[in-house]
Protein backbone atom coordinates (compact mmCIF):
# COMPACT_ATOMS: atom_id res chain seq x y z
CA UNK A 1 0.00 0.00 0.00
CA UNK A 2 1.14 3.28 -1.35
CA UNK A 3 1.69 5.80 1.31
CA UNK A 4 2.09 9.20 1.51
CA UNK A 5 5.55 11.25 2.29
CA UNK A 6 3.50 14.15 4.12
CA UNK A 7 0.31 14.60 5.52
CA UNK A 8 -0.53 18.16 6.22
CA UNK A 9 -3.32 19.80 8.63
CA UNK A 10 -5.18 22.88 8.85
CA UNK A 11 -5.44 24.28 12.71
CA UNK A 12 -9.14 25.47 13.51
CA UNK A 13 -12.29 23.04 13.46
CA UNK A 14 -9.51 20.40 11.82
CA UNK A 15 -7.21 19.41 14.92
CA UNK A 16 -9.22 21.79 17.50
CA UNK A 17 -12.95 22.94 17.38
CA UNK A 18 -12.83 26.54 17.54
CA UNK A 19 -10.80 29.30 16.05
CA UNK A 20 -7.69 30.40 17.67
CA UNK A 21 -8.11 34.27 16.42
CA UNK A 22 -11.67 34.82 17.66
CA UNK A 23 -13.16 31.88 20.13
CA UNK A 24 -10.74 31.91 22.48
CA UNK A 25 -8.30 34.28 24.47
CA UNK A 26 -4.63 33.57 24.15
CA UNK A 27 -2.70 33.63 26.01
CA UNK A 28 -2.76 29.56 27.33
CA UNK A 29 -1.45 27.87 29.99
CA UNK A 30 -1.42 24.37 31.57
CA UNK A 31 -3.20 24.03 34.56
CA UNK A 32 -1.69 22.35 37.53
CA UNK A 33 -3.82 18.80 36.32
CA UNK A 34 -2.58 19.38 32.75
CA UNK A 35 -4.94 20.29 31.01
CA UNK A 36 -5.03 23.88 28.48
CA UNK A 37 -6.40 26.62 29.32
CA UNK A 38 -7.35 30.21 27.92
CA UNK A 39 -6.31 33.63 29.71
CA UNK A 40 -10.31 33.70 30.74
CA UNK A 41 -9.51 29.88 32.30
CA UNK A 42 -11.64 28.10 29.87
CA UNK A 43 -10.88 24.86 28.52
CA UNK A 44 -9.39 24.38 25.35
CA UNK A 45 -8.95 20.86 23.86
CA UNK A 46 -7.82 18.85 20.59
CA UNK A 47 -10.77 17.26 19.00
CA UNK A 48 -10.88 13.65 20.91
CA UNK A 49 -9.34 11.74 18.06
CA UNK A 50 -6.15 13.97 17.34
CA UNK A 51 -3.78 12.10 19.48
CA UNK A 52 -4.23 8.79 18.13
CA UNK A 53 -4.00 10.25 14.36
CA UNK A 54 -0.88 11.43 15.12
CA UNK A 55 0.88 8.73 16.75
CA UNK A 56 -0.62 6.41 13.84
CA UNK A 57 1.37 9.00 11.60
CA UNK A 58 4.62 8.52 13.33
CA UNK A 59 3.81 4.90 14.00
CA UNK A 60 4.18 4.82 10.34
CA UNK A 61 6.75 7.39 9.16
CA UNK A 62 4.84 9.71 7.30
CA UNK A 63 5.70 13.53 8.50
CA UNK A 64 3.43 15.57 9.40
CA UNK A 65 2.99 19.65 9.15
CA UNK A 66 0.33 22.35 9.84
CA UNK A 67 -1.04 25.04 7.57
CA UNK A 68 -3.05 27.55 8.32
CA UNK A 69 -4.58 31.09 7.64
CA UNK A 70 -5.56 32.19 11.22
CA UNK A 71 -4.22 36.03 11.94
CA UNK A 72 -3.27 34.44 15.56
CA UNK A 73 0.09 32.84 14.84
CA UNK A 74 1.44 33.37 18.40
CA UNK A 75 -1.81 31.74 20.37
CA UNK A 76 -1.49 28.84 17.15
CA UNK A 77 1.81 28.14 18.03
CA UNK A 78 1.42 28.54 21.95
CA UNK A 79 -1.25 25.79 21.58
CA UNK A 80 1.04 23.60 18.93
CA UNK A 81 3.79 23.56 22.48
CA UNK A 82 1.32 22.72 25.24
CA UNK A 83 -0.49 20.22 23.27
CA UNK A 84 3.06 18.70 22.09
CA UNK A 85 2.06 18.25 18.81
CA UNK A 86 4.91 20.91 18.20
CA UNK A 87 7.24 17.82 18.88
CA UNK A 88 5.62 15.81 16.08
CA UNK A 89 5.98 18.35 12.57
CA UNK A 90 8.49 18.76 10.36
CA UNK A 91 6.97 22.38 9.68
CA UNK A 92 4.63 24.84 10.08
CA UNK A 93 2.95 27.32 7.96
CA UNK A 94 0.79 29.84 9.88
CA UNK A 95 -0.10 33.01 8.63
CA UNK A 96 -3.10 34.74 6.92
CA UNK A 97 -3.15 34.77 2.73
CA UNK A 98 -3.87 32.16 0.46
CA UNK A 99 -2.85 28.47 0.96
CA UNK A 100 -1.54 28.44 -1.84
CA UNK A 101 1.37 29.96 -0.55
CA UNK A 102 2.01 27.77 2.48
CA UNK A 103 2.27 24.77 0.24
CA UNK A 104 4.55 25.90 -2.03
CA UNK A 105 6.50 27.01 0.73
CA UNK A 106 6.42 23.36 1.86
CA UNK A 107 7.32 21.89 -1.00
CA UNK A 108 10.33 24.02 -1.12
CA UNK A 109 11.29 22.93 2.80
CA UNK A 110 10.40 19.03 2.47
CA UNK A 111 12.00 18.78 -1.29
CA UNK A 112 8.59 16.78 -1.56
CA UNK A 113 6.22 16.72 -4.77
CA UNK A 114 2.58 17.87 -4.36
CA UNK A 115 1.25 14.61 -5.07
CA UNK A 116 3.69 13.16 -2.43
CA UNK A 117 1.11 14.64 0.35
CA UNK A 118 -2.36 14.51 1.68
CA UNK A 119 -4.05 18.04 3.18
CA UNK A 120 -6.88 18.00 5.88
CA UNK A 121 -9.48 20.79 6.41
CA UNK A 122 -12.93 21.68 7.24
CA UNK A 123 -13.00 24.58 4.54
CA UNK A 124 -14.25 23.72 0.82
CA UNK A 125 -12.32 26.93 -0.27
CA UNK A 126 -8.94 25.51 1.12
CA UNK A 127 -9.43 21.95 -0.26
CA UNK A 128 -10.27 23.20 -3.78
CA UNK A 129 -7.40 25.70 -4.41
CA UNK A 130 -5.15 23.45 -2.82
CA UNK A 131 -6.21 20.09 -4.62
CA UNK A 132 -5.58 22.00 -8.23
CA UNK A 133 -1.79 21.72 -7.25
CA UNK A 134 -2.35 17.76 -7.11
CA UNK A 135 -2.21 17.44 -3.13
CA UNK A 136 -4.66 15.15 -2.62
CA UNK A 137 -7.35 16.69 -0.40
CA UNK A 138 -10.00 15.82 2.22
CA UNK A 139 -12.72 17.72 3.68
CA UNK A 140 -12.84 17.37 8.00
CA UNK A 141 -16.47 18.13 8.45
CA UNK A 142 -16.80 17.85 12.14
CA UNK A 143 -13.26 17.79 13.09
CA UNK A 144 -10.07 14.70 12.63
CA UNK A 145 -10.67 11.45 13.18
CA UNK A 146 -8.86 7.74 12.62
CA UNK A 147 -11.64 7.10 10.16
CA UNK A 148 -11.00 10.33 7.90
CA UNK A 149 -7.03 9.69 8.48
CA UNK A 150 -7.74 5.92 7.29
CA UNK A 151 -10.30 7.17 4.50
CA UNK A 152 -7.38 9.52 2.99
CA UNK A 153 -4.87 7.22 3.36
CA UNK A 154 -7.11 4.71 1.18
CA UNK A 155 -7.47 7.24 -1.26
CA UNK A 156 -3.91 7.86 -1.31
CA UNK A 157 -2.85 4.48 -1.99
CA UNK A 158 -5.58 3.38 -4.87
CA UNK A 159 -4.77 6.76 -7.01
CA UNK A 160 -0.33 5.59 -6.55
CA UNK A 161 -2.24 2.31 -8.21
CA UNK A 162 -3.49 3.98 -10.74
CA UNK A 163 -6.76 4.59 -9.60
CA UNK A 164 -8.80 7.96 -10.21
Amino acid sequence: MAKPKLVVFDLDYTLWPFWVDTHVDPPFRKTRTGEVEDSSGRPVRLYQEVGAVMQRLRHDGILIAVASRTGEVEGANQLLRLFKLDQLLCQREIYTGSKITHFRRLQEGTGLHYNQMIFFDDEERNILEVGKLGVLTVLVPGGMTVKLLDDGLAEFSRRAAGGR
